[in-house]
């Protein structure tokens, strides 16, 4: 949980460190960008969620490791990080 919510602070950053271009963007703008990036980590999460249910069935339900709830919540954690941090964080880049 610790390492979500540090990776969750990277888009902070990025965006104290460009305060002066900050001002200049519309209001609206900027919050239809935070709704968007809640929306990606809903959708991860979700697909994820979905992944590692279906990967359970299919490994033998109740004698599968991710049959366990811990593990299946670090599994799905940890796959939507990985998800966030190739695809997404990449475009903040540019």
């Amino acid at each position: 949980m610790t390492s979500a919510i540090l990776l969750s602070l990277v888009p902070w950053i990025q965006v104290s460190r460009s305060k002066s271009l900050l001002l200049t963007v519309r209001p609206e703008v900027f919050a239809t960008a935070m709704i968007m990036g809640a929306l990606v980590h809903i959708i991860l999460l979700a697909l994820n969620t979905f992944a590692v249910r279906t990967l359970s069935i299919l490994s033998g339900d109740q004698q599968s490791i991710l049959a366990k709830r811990e593990n299946a919540r670090a599994v799905i954690i940890v796959a939507s990080q990985v998800c966030l941090k190739f695809f997404i964080v990449p475009m903040l880049r540019f």
